[in-house]
């Protein structure tokens, strides 16, 4: 069973579809993600504290230490009973859709699901997603795969509308008096039992079900009520569950009076979104059990029991089974996933979580390793057991407790912060982690702590080392979003240790006193000795993070690098980009055993490949992948930049989205020329540059010391006019070993160079010339760049080449149909209204004189990632850093 949430919102559910049905329902869980579940925290941890304010802690261990171990034995076997319970669900949706599992298989790749999403929720969506990726492995059609998860995915909740509608029929909605009036409670329960009608109704109509979730098959309303059998039973077993934990803690209730507390939890559980409900849940049941005259810290421990039988140990059980069947799909099989889920109002939530359920055992296994680390911490700040310790003593001196104790302190910070890297599946932090959990179960036992955290950090141990082989990145950005978050959790973690021990122990701590004392019962005094350890581990973490954590390492593009490049083009050909690798601001991949070349560079968390790969076409599929990989062995995200339409099936393929930046000039040269009246713009200003007596002139390097002081001038007076440094990346940029790799025009009034421009090569064939780095004098006569490329495109055709390119108008071209995505209307708008930071029509209607070929560019960039930051990424690369974004070019 799915407990609490795991499911969408009911009354969404039978809701009307919109007209994008998809679009608006993931934005809607959008917004419900981002609004309700802190919304639903705060009240619920409100009113909770001042129901418990008075807490004693100590009465809560005591309620714990009272439970026998057989009786513990006896609620465990009750829980895992229940979490069994669920196989049905999958055996009866088997069945029915005829998806033929053998029994191992199916009990095995249930209980994955099932914990997995009692644990994590998601709405549903966890359980769902592995459930996907499981079947579509194992050969079941992707549509049937998706329609057997999304009828469990409705099932499970309507059992719970059952037990509203009973707790409804007993007449108990008072649930909360003083807290919420009757009538709130009595609407929620009323909307949640509203369910039930809807999910018969979906069952027995065929159309209906059709439009919620793709697929022919038809439930019936008989196949309906089984499944609302099967989810009945479930909730009644977890109820149960819940109850006897709470009987073991002594809290003695009526069935009837839990009944409407524990559905009223579960339901604002479900309706809150948070994963797994918890806080929500425990926090509303906490408040109802102290109305129901149970003290609260019996009914924090029972739940506390509840919460560790019922989720954690099942879930490490579905871990263990899990080992090795959640690997990352390949990324074609994510393409074709989205694909199927694109149209569909409910499947389609599904892709907000494809990512993370395709890597879950390992990332679970982070969370699990970051538990570890936090139990070490508690363990530490809490009283130890007296008479656990004397027992210790009695074979053990007392330093070796007080150290043990000391030192398992920076176990446990190191744990916390390694948890990130077994999250991104670093090897070089699992080789860390293993041993570390070894020392810290040791320490444990050593110091006097419970045996069965001993036995839980080897258990995490165990699983670690299940899933050895899936760690093989080399390492992960330190200072990302994502890892910030990370580092924030373990610099609250710390804190929260630091401040734990006087809330537990109510003393009034003076160093002065207890530092140096060492007796048997003065935890205070341990406690106090393990605080700068802890500081000292954590700002040890962040230093080496900063500054010694290994980095990714690419190639240096060196002369040698770059006189082996150029071979490498003389042999295989090159590209539209091909010429600015020479720059040597990008590193170089030889690809597909050695026959594409991609050049790349990292900017934040990414790893940007300028253009398609170099070389054989027929390889670039290949070579794709490979650079994918590579990124990802370093946690950084691939992006391809500015790629050409014929290829743009090979990155679909590979699992990349796509964004159109803009399209790309060409010029047939044999078929240029200024005679005809479309010309007659072009040939004025060419006419009107003769009479001024400019001339323009091929030059070939090596070039003397006065060329090149009259290029640099130039070049300084163009970039002191725009106020603007050198560009980058897919830009050339004055720099004299580039510009001496290849032949340039100039232009000259009189004897003077007033403008110039490098040319870019595509190596071994004449298919295609391109224009680079072109720059004028600010008082160079009008018409002087329309001189200079008619020049160089009439050179171009008196050479043989095929092609003149005139290079890119980005964001031409981009979100002119009204169906076009919002992300590609707003490029539309700042390429219409954006003439203030980067003149766009502009630099097109230049273009545009020449008559080109227009041919479509587009960034490949991985599924699910927001664009607006990558383009900003990409912006600060070609300009050259982000200070320089905003400079007026």
């Amino acid at each position: 069973m799915t407990r609490p949430l795991k499911t969408l919102d009911p009354a969404a559910a039978g809701a009307a579809l919109p007209a994008d049905p998809n679009r608006r329902a993931a934005v809607l869980l959008a917004w419900l993600r981002r609004g309700v579940p802190p919304l639903l925290v705060v009240v619920t941890a409100l009113v909770a504290w001042y129901e418990v304010k008075g807490f004693d802690f100590h009465t809560l261990r005591s309620a714990l230490r009272r439970i026998p171990w057989v009786a513990l034995l006896g609620l465990q076997a009750l829980a895992l009973a229940a979490v069994f319970e669920m196989v049905l669900y999958d055996w009866w949706v088997a069945r029915r859709l005829k998806v033929n599992l053998t029994w191992d298989r199916l009990i095995r790749y249930s209980w994955v699901a099932n914990t997995t999403n009692n644990l994590i929720g998601l709405s549903g969506l966890a359980g769902s997603g592995i459930r996907i990726l499981l079947l579509t492995r194992d050969g079941v059609a992707t549509r049937v795969a998706s329609l057997y998860s999304g009828v469990i995915m409705l099932a499970v909740p309507v059992g719970l509308s059952v037990l509203v509608l009973a707790a409804l029929a007993m007449g108990r909605t008072n649930l909360v008096p003083g807290v919420l009036p009757r009538w709130a409670v009595l609407s929620v329960l009323l909307a949640y039992a509203a369910y039930l009608p809807v999910f018969l109704t979906l069952a027995a109509n065929r159309a209906v079900l059709h439009r919620v979730l793709s697929g022919t098959a038809r439930l019936g309303l008989g196949g309906g009520l089984t499944l609302v059998a099967i989810s009945v039973l479930d909730w009644l077993l977890a109820m149960l569950v819940a109850w006897c934990c709470l009987l073991a803690c002594g809290a003695h209730l009526n069935p009837g009076a839990f009944l409407a507390a524990f559905t009223f939890a579960a339901t604002l559980g479900v309706l809150s979104l948070v994963p797994g409900g918890i806080g929500v849940f425990d926090a509303a049941l906490l408040v109802m059990l102290t109305r129901l005259r149970v003290s609260p810290a019996t009914a924090a421990a029972g739940l506390l029991v509840f919460r560790l039988v019922y989720y954690l140990v099942p879930w490490l059980i579905g871990l263990t089974l899990g080992t090795g069947l959640l690997a990352r799909p390949a990324a074609p099989a994510v393409s074709r996933l989205a694909r199927l889920w694109q149209n569909n109002p409910l499947l389609g939530l599904l892709r907000l979580v494809l990512n993370f359920i395709a890597s879950l055992g390992v990332r679970l296994l982070g969370l699990l390793i970051f538990a570890t680390g936090l139990m070490l911490l508690a363990s530490a700040a809490l009283p130890s057991l007296e008479d656990r310790v004397e027992r210790l003593l009695l074979v053990l001196p007392l330093p070796a407790l007080e150290l043990s104790h000391f030192l398992s302190v920076g176990v446990g910070v190191l744990l916390i912060a390694l948890s990130r890297g077994i999250d991104q599946q670093v090897r070089s932090v699992y080789l860390v982690a293993m041993p570390l959990l070894v020392v810290g179960a040791l320490l444990s036992l050593l110091k006097g702590a419970a045996p069965g955290q001993g036995l839980f950090l080897l258990a995490v141990a165990g699983l670690l080392w299940l899933r050895r082989d899936a760690f093989y990145r080399l390492s992960y950005p330190f200072l990302s979003r994502r890892n910030l978050l990370w580092l924030l959790a373990l610099v609250v973690s710390v804190t929260t240790f630091v401040l734990l021990g006087p809330w537990v122990d109510g003393e009034d701590f003076t160093w002065r006193e207890l530092w140096f004392q060492s007796q048997p019962h003065l935890q205070a005094a341990r406690y106090l000795r393990s605080l700068p350890l802890a500081i000292v581990a954590l700002a040890g973490w962040l230093a080496w993070g900063l500054f010694r954590m290994p980095r990714p390492v690419f190639p240096v593009t060196d002369d040698a690098a770059l006189a082996q490049a150029r071979v490498w083009l003389g042999e295989h050909g090159g590209g539209t980009f091909a010429h600015l690798l020479f720059m040597g601001d990008k590193h170089l991949l030889y690809a597909a055993q050695g026959r594409c070349l991609i050049q790349y560079q990292r900017v934040r968390g990414r790893l940007v490949a300028l253009g398609d790969p170099l070389g054989d076409a027929a390889a670039y599929g290949s070579a794709v992948l490979e650079f994918r990989d590579l990124a990802d062995r370093h946690d950084l995200d691939p992006v391809f930049y500015e790629v050409a339409h014929e290829h743009l099936h090979l990155y679909h393929d590979a699992g990349f989205a796509l964004f159109k930046a803009g399209e790309m000039g060409l010029v047939a040269a044999a078929d240029f020329t200024l005679t005809g009246r479309r010309n007659q713009t072009l040939r004025t200003g060419v006419n009107r540059a003769i009479r001024d007596g400019l001339s323009a002139e091929r030059l070939e390097p090596p070039w003397d010391d006065a060329t090149w002081a009259a290029l640099k001038a130039v070049s300084a007076a163009w970039l002191q006019e725009r106020g603007g440094g050198e560009k980058g990346f897919s830009l050339g940029a004055f720099d004299q070993s580039y510009l001496a790799r290849a032949p340039l025009y100039v232009v000259r009034q009189g004897h003077r160079i007033i403008a110039f421009a490098s040319l870019t090569p595509s190596y071994r064939d004449r298919l295609e010339l391109g224009v680079d780095l072109m720059r004028h004098l600010p008082d160079a006569p009008p018409g002087t760049m329309d001189f200079l490329f008619t020049r160089m495109i009439e050179g171009a055709r008196q050479e043989g080449y095929t092609w003149f390119n005139l290079g890119m108008a980005p964001l031409s071209g981009v979100g002119k149909s009204r169906y076009a995505r919002p992300d590609e209307r707003i490029a539309r708008l700042a390429y219409d209204s954006g003439t203030r930071l980067y003149n766009y029509k502009g630099l097109r209607s230049f273009k545009e004189k020449f008559h080109p070929v227009w041919q479509s560019r587009y960034i490949a960039y991985p599924l699910y990632r927001p664009l607006p930051t990558l383009l900003v990424d990409i912006a600060a690369l070609v300009a050259g850093g982000y200070r320089q974004i905003l400079i007026k070019s």
